[in-house]
């Protein structure tokens, strides 16, 4: 696993979003990725190949964050322009600014643990 922080300009993308808990990422998310990943080439106007997975925590305080608390999680690709967006699919624009990314090879039963390595060890050390 690498974690760097990046300065990104606004990055636009569609997708599909599923409201989650700690608790109930890896179901969800094992759910979203099958219903996601097989129509993502409907998407027009990529940039790109890869595919974003996305946790938005909105305004979550991370000092006091508890395994219960909702958050949205995404599957979305990149795109120039918000111009087709395929039924049963949102927009989100990633604000620009600095961001932390992950490169995680591994499975989804093992994820939690590196998560909380990085709330845990890898964020309080690198501010």
């Amino acid at each position: 696993m690498d974690c760097k922080v990046i300065t990104a300009k606004d990055v636009l993308v569609i997708g599909m979003k599923a409201s989650v808990t700690f608790q109930s990422m890896s179901m969800e998310m094992s759910k979203l990725a099958r219903t996601f990943m097989p129509r993502k080439n409907e998407v027009l106007n990529r940039v790109g190949e890869h595919t974003f997975s996305i946790q938005d925590y909105k305004q979550q305080d991370f000092k006091v964050i508890t395994p219960q608390a909702t958050f949205d999680k995404w599957f979305a690709v990149e795109v120039a322009n918000f111009n087709n967006v395929p039924n049963g699919m949102e927009t989100l624009v990633l604000k620009g600014g600095d961001y932390l990314v992950i490169n995680y090879k591994g499975t989804l039963a093992n994820f939690p643990k590196v998560w909380q390595f990085v709330l845990n060890d890898w964020l309080p050390k690198h501010n």
